[in-house]
């Protein structure tokens, strides 16, 4: 299936589901960011050399057996390289993201990180 036909299919599936709910082009952004998610060829730099060095192809293709076969830790890898360290986050964006969850969550989910 081609984008466009993969982006029309999505946003029908999410068009018969949220009904008239959500507006029309909210939810063709959603089905394109969606797509583009998924898509088989968006790799990063990371991913392509552990690839090639492993001869895995691209990991999150890999069956769920064949990702998770050291216990999980390809796993975490894969997902390590694609998110920035803490220490990378500026601290104004750890700010609104923690001012978004406590919006959402209440203060209660403070309680469910560990100390440290």
């Amino acid at each position: 299936m081609k984008n466009p036909e993969l982006v029309k299919a999505i946003y029908a599936e999410l068009r018969a589901t949220a009904g008239r709910l959500v507006p029309a082009g909210e939810l063709l952004k959603l089905a394109y960011v969606i797509c583009q998610a998924f898509r088989a060829d968006f790799v990063t730099p990371e991913e392509k050399k552990k690839s090639e060095r492993t001869g895995w192809g691209d990991f999150h293709c890999l069956p769920v057996d064949e990702a998770m076969n050291d216990g999980g830790w390809n796993v975490l890898d894969f997902e390590r390289t694609r998110m920035p360290l803490m220490e990378e986050i500026a601290p104004e964006q750890i700010m609104l993201t923690h001012a978004k969850l406590t919006r959402l969550l209440g203060h209660e989910w403070q309680k469910l990180i560990p100390p440290g």
